[in-house]
């Protein structure tokens, strides 16, 4: 199978194009040669090689998730902190020497053992390119037991009129270490740009946790090497806060209005909840310098396709997610809420194509089989929900639609966290599943203070072993108590595979993930997100074989945003 893809892409192309030719100007190449690296019926193989050292290195990389802030907010966020490192790289057959790498990812891609990956072509010459692009943007699908759906939401914002990244799939190896099935993304870049724009030489802007208004707008990290300048940022920011009357005239000669329309109502029907439109997170901005206006790129949508929003305290109207300013604002207006449904319908009638969806499902999940990852059953559970929620969409937004929804969640002002109270105790568990079948087989204490209040127990317990998640299992550690209403809480301490030992570790998002979480065992309610938690858990007795008792002890404190 291997040799028939070299051969199949010996036909489409010519052999490694190494070419000095840099930057042109924003033109785009007379042949598009990078095309076969996206056709959506390739499965690449991609061989990275990278001196050991190195690869330990980049790794284990991540940003300080609490700390910036925590410590100096409001303030764009820190730069990222990775290193990048020189690998060689084999892509069906063709290597490429002195390729940078490093590893990408915030939160929820990060891992240590199938980290998400960049690849810089350009990173020791400027003027290097492979076949037509200066980088690959290789995602590891670590929240998307499905693996489908990156790549299927782009498709569908491509279909729907939006610019947005080509994708197909790659089987990564590192080292000889098989990494499983990855998303192979275009990067967004000039190249990228010149595909939808005439003109590529405007400001571009990277937005994670970022929105058009004051303090959330240092959040957008400049990207196209421009001279950092943001005056026009700053004057979308200005007329974002116009007064109702005058907000669409405001908007207008800084905004693609008609062009945010669709690409806000495309986040929606793709379900990406952690883009602009759900969460102020995950999206580009470009200025067009042709017309002056910013037009919304999207970007991260590894959690679309059914995936519920986890930040928003109560569930968003099926049809309309206005988290920020601009679709908040414009979607309180008569004729943008006209136009909102309108452009919906449209959307449906043209770009949601539940057949074709369907069978883009199979068939990419047939073709990269052989290479999944993930565990069987979950995959397979994934594969199944995302089938259910494109032959269901269509249904649920008309139903939605008709009742005119409107937004009445309010912003928050600010992006920044506090710690609000502390979690301290002690575990003692047997090795089991996590969860386990018996949720008081175990002991412990825990102190818990919230908001300044002490919360007291009736009944404490404990729980330790391999949590279910299907691509990367981690060891799972609890001490939870019962309130004397029900309540069960529970401070979740998931620890990295690699780092389970008898020793401290550090409660950061990444080397032991910290959640505090709140259901009731009496109403059967929602499991609720009470906070995240930092500070240090020791290990004392870390078995892996089921029955021997895990031990340990935990001091955290809980954080919380700041309004």
């Amino acid at each position: 199978m291997g040799k028939l893809r070299v051969n199949v892409w010996a036909a489409a192309a010519t052999a490694l194009v190494v070419c000095a030719c840099g930057d042109d100007g924003g033109t785009t190449p007379p042949v598009d040669e990078s095309a076969p690296l996206f056709e959506p019926t390739r499965l690449l193989e991609i061989s990275i090689e990278v001196a050991p050292a190195d690869w330990d290195t980049i790794r284990v990389e991540h940003a300080d998730l609490f700390g910036r802030l925590l410590t100096a907010c409001p303030g764009p966020l820190p730069p990222d902190p990775f290193t990048v490192v020189p690998a060689t790289v084999t892509i069906d057959g063709e290597r490429i020497e002195n390729v940078g790498l490093r590893k990408k990812g915030f939160l929820g891609s990060a891992s240590r053992t199938r980290p998400s990956l960049k690849l810089s072509f350009d990173e020791y010459d400027p003027a290097r390119e492979y076949r037509g692009l200066e980088r690959l943007t290789l995602n590891n699908n670590q929240q998307d037991d499905s693996l489908v759906d990156t790549c299927l939401a782009y498709r569908v914002f491509r279909d729907a009129g939006v610019p947005a990244p080509r994708c197909n799939w790659a089987r990564v190896t590192v080292n000889g270490v098989d990494l499983g099935v990855y998303s192979n993304v275009e990067s967004v870049r000039r190249r990228y740009l010149g595909r939808f724009f005439d003109d590529t030489s405007g400001n571009l802007y990277e937005g994670q946790v970022a929105d058009v208004r004051a303090t959330w707008v240092d959040n957008y990290e400049e990207k196209s090497g421009n001279s950092g300048d943001r005056a026009d940022l700053a004057a979308l920011v200005t007329a974002a806060a116009a007064p109702e009357a005058s907000l669409l005239a405001s908007l207008e000669p800084v905004l693609d209005v008609d062009a945010f329309l669709t690409f806000w109502t495309t986040e929606v029907l793709v379900g990406h909840w952690d883009g602009y439109g759900g969460n102020r997170n995950n999206h580009y901005l470009y200025r067009d310098p042709s017309t002056g206006k910013f037009r919304f790129l999207p970007w991260g949508p590894d959690s679309a396709f059914g995936d519920p929003n986890p930040f928003l305290a109560t569930a968003p109207p099926p049809s309309l997610w206005a988290n920020n300013v601009l679709a908040s604002r414009l979607h309180a207006l008569p004729e943008i809420r006209q136009r909102y449904r309108e452009r919906m319908q449209s959307l449906l009638a043209t770009a949601w194509n539940e057949a074709a969806l369907v069978a883009e499902v199979d068939r990419a999940a047939a073709m990269f089989a052989p290479y999944v990852h993930v565990r069987a059953d979950a995959h397979q559970t994934a594969l199944a929900d995302v089938r259910n929620f494109i032959m269901t969409q269509r249904q649920t937004l008309e139903a939605d639609l008709a009742t005119d929804p409107r937004w009445t969640t309010p912003l928050p002002d600010s992006y920044c966290v506090r710690i609000a109270g502390t979690a301290r105790g002690t575990f003692s568990a047997a090795h089991a599943a996590f969860p386990p079948a018996n949720p008081f087989g175990g002991s412990g204490t825990f102190e818990l203070t919230l908001e300044g209040q002490s919360v007291a127990f009736q009944n404490v317990s404990a729980a330790a072993g391999p949590d279910n998640d299907p691509s990367q299992p981690r060891m799972a550690a609890a001490a939870y108590g019962l309130t004397s209403n029900g309540d069960l809480i529970l401070p979740v301490l998931l620890v990295d595979p690699e780092l389970y030992a008898v020793r401290a570790l550090d409660v950061d998002g990444y080397d032991v993930f910290g959640i505090l979480l709140q259901t009731n065992i009496n109403t059967g309610g929602p499991i609720q997100t009470l906070g995240f938690l930092q500070g240090t858990m020791t290990l004392t007795a870390a078995p892996s074989t089921d029955g021997e008792i895990v031990t340990g002890s935990f001091d955290l404190e809980i954080i919380r945003a700041s309004n």
